[in-house]
């Protein structure tokens, strides 16, 4: 899990297994010291990399492999079927303006529209048609 704080000050990343749980929040005492966006001062740019070398340090060493390669059980059926939901599909852009110009709201809109008289850009703006 990631974190970032405001003006992108502080960032930090907790990593779990069932072994063990650890932390990394890399920041400054002063808040004017941060970065200007997240691509250098989020959680994951500043925090993960320093959690990614510990565990892959940790990984090497043979007294500490046994506590960061462990591993989750995996889950009883039951479990399993509970948490078995349909992936989530974005709905695409198209699909989007499709919807917006079928919708029943839009036509009703359309169709009052072609009712009232539509005045001209300039007769809008200025209040007389162009011409005159």
């Amino acid at each position: 899990k990631t974190g970032t704080a405001q003006n992108y000050t502080d960032g930090w990343f907790i990593g779990y297994n069932p072994s063990v749980v650890a932390g990394v929040w890399v920041g400054a005492s002063s808040p004017g010291v941060h970065f200007n966006n997240g691509s250098y001062g989020s959680g994951s740019a500043m925090a993960l990399p320093v959690f990614g070398e510990f565990f892959r340090m940790a990984n090497r060493n043979q007294d500490l492999s046994a506590y960061t390669g462990a591993a989750f059980a995996p889950l009883n059926d039951r479990l399993a079927q509970k948490l078995d939901c349909p992936d989530y599909r974005e709905e695409e852009l198209l699909d989007k303006l499709r919807d917006l110009f079928h919708s029943e709201e839009g036509t009703r809109a359309r169709d009052e529209d072609d009712e009232t008289e539509k005045k001209g850009f300039f007769k809008r703006i200025f209040g007389k048609d162009r011409g005159n």
